[in-house]
C-alpha cells in the first residue's frame, strides 16, 4: 500500500491560536461550502477519525488500514496498550461564544470525571489569560456511543 495525503487535517487549537476573527470566518465559510457541495454532489457528509502521530493508538491504526487495503486480515489490538472502552467517554460541548460543538474522547473513571477533564482541556486550549466557560452538552460511554452509531448506519 502507498500511503499518500487526501485530507487537510486543521486541529481546531492550532487554528485557534494562529488565525483572527475574520480568518477564522473565512475558514468556517470555505469548510461550510466544502461540506454542501459533498450533499449536493450525493455524497454523506465527510465523518473521520484523526489519530495524531505522537499517538501509541497512531501505528496499529495505519497497521490496520494497510492490512485491510492488502486483502490481509486486521491485527489484533491488545488491551496492554489501549485503555479498555469502559473507561472512555464521549464529551460533546462548546466555549461560549462558539457556535459548534467540539468532542473528546476522555479516558476517566466515571462520567463526572469525564466531563471535569473535557472543561480542563476545552479551557487549557483557548486563547487569552480568561479561562472561556465551557458547556458540556452531552457525555456517554463511548461503547454505548458506538453502538448508537452502528445502529443508525444499519437502518440507513
Amino acid at each position: 500500500m502507498q500511503r499518500e495525503q487526501r485530507y487537510i487535517v486543521i486541529k481546531l487549537s492550532d487554528a485557534t491560536r494562529a488565525l483572527d476573527s475574520a480568518e477564522t470566518e473565512v475558514l468556517t465559510g470555505l469548510r461550510n461550502k466544502i461540506a454542501e457541495s459533498r450533499i449536493a454532489n450525493g455524497k454523506k457528509p465527510l465523518m473521520s477519525i484523526v489519530v495524531e502521530s505522537d499517538w501509541p493508538e497512531y501505528q496499529p491504526t495505519w497497521a490496520a488500514i494497510e492490512a485491510r487495503v492488502d486483502g490481509h486480515a486486521v491485527p489484533a489490538q491488545t488491551n496492554e496498550t489501549h485503555p479498555s472502552l469502559s473507561s472512555l467517554f464521549l464529551v460533546s460541548g462548546r466555549v461560549s461564544g462558539d457556535d459548534e460543538d467540539i468532542q473528546h474522547i476522555v479516558e476517566a473513571q466515571d462520567q463526572a470525571d469525564a466531563e471535569a477533564l473535557y472543561i480542563e482541556q476545552m479551557q487549557s486550549g483557548s486563547n487569552g489569560d480568561d479561562q472561556p466557560l465551557v458547556f458540556v452538552n452531552r457525555c456517554i460511554p463511548l461503547n454505548k456511543a458506538i453502538d448508537t452509531r452502528l445502529k443508525a448506519l444499519e437502518s440507513n
